[in-house]
């Protein structure tokens, strides 16, 4: 798939859908579907006409545009790392980041305390509830886009839709 496409090689970000099938009949119900429908979020990208397909957990990209985006981040502000190195990709080519769905699907493991009885029970839950905290703090990428916009300021040319001019540039 790389190399059928090599005008946009180098700024290609490589996104399969994710699927939980592992271990789904070990985990309370409440934990099965918050894991479906995150999967379904991430499908939501999945269409053939779709500008963005943000990465939920499993990605690819080649090395050369790790480094013009500057390698990968650590710390506090790279929590959601799969979204803030779309992000931080995006910016880096002024929003001309090509997404590629891989169409099949990553296979994942749902949330689990390895727990018996009621105790498993509520521990499963309380690991998916967690998990969810997790999840979550990848609204701080929202700072991260807004400086980065403000940041991109002139340099990003408008864009012709129908009739109208949509700019990101400052007037």
């Amino acid at each position: 798939m790389h190399f059928a496409y090599p005008e946009t090689d180098d700024t290609t970000i490589y996104v399969p859908p994710i699927i939980f099938d592992r271990n789904a009949h070990l985990v309370p119900r409440l934990v099965r579907v918050a894991d479906l429908l995150w999967a379904g979020a991430g499908l939501s990208g999945h269409y053939q006409t779709s500008s963005i397909c943000p990465p939920t957990s499993v990605y690819s990209l080649p090395l050369s545009l790790v480094d013009r985006a500057g390698g990968w981040d650590a710390g506090e502000d790279a929590i959601g790392e799969d979204l803030h190195m779309y992000i931080k990709c995006f910016f880096a080519l002024n929003g001309r980041l090509t997404t590629r769905s891989i169409y099949s699907p990553a296979s994942h493991s749902n949330v689990h305390s390895n727990g018996r009885g009621i105790r498993g029970y509520f521990n499963d839950i309380m690991a998916r509830y967690k998990q969810a905290l997790r999840h979550m703090w990848g609204a701080l990428d929202s700072g991260f886009v807004l400086r980065s916009t403000i940041e991109m300021g002139g340099t990003r040319p408008s864009i012709q839709i129908g009739s109208s001019t949509n700019s990101f540039s400052r007037p």
